[in-house]
């Protein structure tokens, strides 16, 4: 933008006569809204008078120029407003394509609703810069619900940032119980995990632990989306940086509380053992606390030390046993050693010093 507006409309000038030599007229810059003007675009984004794209840009606009903006708009009551939206616009969505479906089905035409999805791409940028550098921020079950509806069904790129938006979230645990039992849903978080770049894998598993938490049952529906297994390809894959490998542990800890987790990480013994002697100190104790729950309460627990004593556990835990900062981890590296010691007059001398 050029500041002299004398200079500018000369320039302007010149552009226009001399538009036969093929010069094209510079466009006058726009002024952005007025911080004035953000209750009023806040009220207009579910106004059925007026088009929600254009509040929406107005306000990612001024977002964009003035980032200190952030918390007024979110007092204004953007993130309510945006969740009527989105959840509106999700609902229509979804009905038209069914429309869709049942019209190619019987041999006609239906127009894909694409300025609804034009208007959850901008709402979903919207949010992702509101919710930029931002932790546990206040959010409605209507937004949460969508953005989960959303990730269910948007392309890829899409669903990462509504992912991303999720994740920065304060969910409830009611929320987090609703969302983890949408059909479909925690598949779709462990195919990010399985499909996408390094940060957002470290996002989708935060989310997945998050949800485990909350309830068993959110931690059975994961084992079901195979999350066991796109976490053990992840760790094998020996690229990962050191948070996204403990997120990874983590993981696969919180689903070893139920018995459906269990019977799942019983069949990676080898690369449970492998990170008792991890890169970090988090990391080794995740693992032996995954390696305790399977000794313990595996209902395959004989195979489960077998598997542990051929891989060098014994040697692993006798010196976290004896070394290991944290109580807890040094409590749980003995009771692995008092339970694969009681293997050695069968097992065969397999001890690697």
């Amino acid at each position: 933008p050029i500041p002299n507006h004398i200079l500018r409309r000369m320039i302007q000038s010149w552009c226009e006569q001399n538009q036969s030599l093929g010069i094209q007229r510079i466009v006058t810059p726009r002024q952005p809204a007025s911080t004035k003007e953000i209750p009023a675009l806040v009220d207009a984004i579910c106004d059925r008078t007026s088009d929600p794209g254009d509040s929406i840009q107005k306000l990612t606009k001024l977002l964009l120029l003035r980032p200190r903006l952030r918390n007024q708009m979110i007092q204004s009551g953007l993130l309510a407003q945006l969740g009527k939206l989105l959840s509106k616009s999700c609902s229509s969505t979804t009905t038209m394509m069914m429309m869709l479906s049942a019209s190619m089905a019987l041999g006609g035409n239906t127009l894909t609703p694409w300025s609804n999805v034009a208007v959850i791409d901008q709402s979903l940028r919207l949010l992702d810069l509101l919710t930029e550098h931002e932790d546990n921020v206040n959010a409605s079950e209507e937004l949460v619900t969508s953005l989960a509806s959303i990730t269910n069904r948007a392309r890829p790129e899409t669903r990462q940032v509504s992912v991303r938006i999720l994740a920065r979230l304060q969910l409830t645990d009611v929320m987090k119980r609703k969302i983890g039992g949408m059909q479909g849903f925690m598949e779709s978080l462990v195919e990010i995990i399985k499909d996408g770049g390094c940060a957002i894998k470290s996002v989708g598993l935060s989310l997945i632990l998050e949800l485990c938490k909350s309830c068993n049952k959110n931690r059975i529906l994961a084992v079901e989306a195979q999350v066991v297994a796109s976490i053990v390809r992840l760790l094998k894959g020996g690229s990962l940086d050191k948070h996204t490998m403990e997120l990874g542990l983590r993981v696969l800890e919180m689903v070893c509380h139920c018995a459906e987790g269990r019977a799942a990480t019983s069949s990676h013994v080898d690369l449970v053992v492998k990170h008792m002697s991890g890169v970090s100190e988090h990391s080794s104790y995740l693992a032996v606390n995954i390696l305790w729950f399977l000794i313990k309460s595996s209902p395959d627990s004989d195979k489960v030390k077998s598997d542990a004593y051929q891989h060098n556990a014994l040697v692993k835990a006798v010196a976290i046993a004896q070394s290991a900062a944290s109580l807890d981890t040094r409590l749980a590296a003995r009771n692995i050693s008092a339970s694969l010691l009681e293997l050695m007059p069968t097992m065969p001398h397999t001890i690697r010093l």
